[in-house]
Protein backbone atom coordinates (compact mmCIF):
# COMPACT_ATOMS: atom_id res chain seq x y z
CA UNK A 1 0.00 0.00 0.00
CA UNK A 2 1.12 3.63 -0.87
CA UNK A 3 0.91 5.39 2.69
CA UNK A 4 1.52 8.36 1.20
CA UNK A 5 -0.64 8.75 -1.94
CA UNK A 6 -3.57 8.06 0.43
CA UNK A 7 -2.57 10.72 3.05
CA UNK A 8 -2.54 12.75 0.00
CA UNK A 9 -5.96 11.67 -1.13
CA UNK A 10 -7.22 12.23 2.24
CA UNK A 11 -5.82 16.22 2.56
CA UNK A 12 -6.51 16.80 -1.41
CA UNK A 13 -10.20 15.92 -0.13
CA UNK A 14 -10.06 18.92 2.77
CA UNK A 15 -10.24 16.27 5.16
CA UNK A 16 -8.20 15.16 8.20
CA UNK A 17 -7.41 11.64 9.29
CA UNK A 18 -10.35 11.88 12.36
CA UNK A 19 -12.71 12.75 9.46
CA UNK A 20 -12.05 9.82 7.28
CA UNK A 21 -12.42 7.49 10.27
CA UNK A 22 -15.83 8.52 11.16
CA UNK A 23 -17.51 8.78 7.69
CA UNK A 24 -15.93 4.89 6.82
CA UNK A 25 -17.19 3.59 10.41
CA UNK A 26 -13.46 2.95 11.87
CA UNK A 27 -11.94 4.20 14.91
CA UNK A 28 -9.22 6.84 14.58
CA UNK A 29 -6.69 4.44 16.10
CA UNK A 30 -7.52 1.68 13.61
CA UNK A 31 -6.91 3.66 10.24
CA UNK A 32 -3.76 5.25 11.84
CA UNK A 33 -2.44 1.65 11.90
CA UNK A 34 -3.51 0.90 8.74
CA UNK A 35 -1.78 3.97 7.33
CA UNK A 36 1.28 3.22 9.43
CA UNK A 37 1.30 -0.39 7.46
CA UNK A 38 0.68 -1.95 10.69
CA UNK A 39 -2.57 -3.79 9.60
CA UNK A 40 -4.21 -4.56 6.13
CA UNK A 41 -7.37 -2.57 4.74
CA UNK A 42 -10.11 -5.07 4.20
CA UNK A 43 -11.61 -4.93 0.46
CA UNK A 44 -14.65 -3.36 2.11
CA UNK A 45 -12.96 -0.60 3.67
CA UNK A 46 -10.78 -0.34 0.17
CA UNK A 47 -14.04 0.03 -1.20
CA UNK A 48 -15.60 2.64 1.01
CA UNK A 49 -12.61 4.57 1.25
CA UNK A 50 -12.01 5.04 -2.54
CA UNK A 51 -16.08 6.04 -2.22
CA UNK A 52 -15.14 9.17 0.24
CA UNK A 53 -12.35 9.86 -1.27
CA UNK A 54 -13.07 9.41 -4.90
CA UNK A 55 -10.46 7.21 -5.45
CA UNK A 56 -10.83 6.10 -9.25
CA UNK A 57 -7.68 3.69 -9.71
CA UNK A 58 -7.64 1.89 -6.09
CA UNK A 59 -4.47 -0.25 -7.30
CA UNK A 60 -2.05 2.61 -7.51
CA UNK A 61 -2.63 3.06 -3.65
CA UNK A 62 -4.12 -0.30 -2.24
CA UNK A 63 -2.15 -2.96 -4.56
CA UNK A 64 1.54 -1.45 -5.60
Amino acid sequence: MNANMLRAKIKENGLTQKDVSERIGMSENSLSRKLCGKRDFSLSEIMTLCAVLSIERPQDIFFS
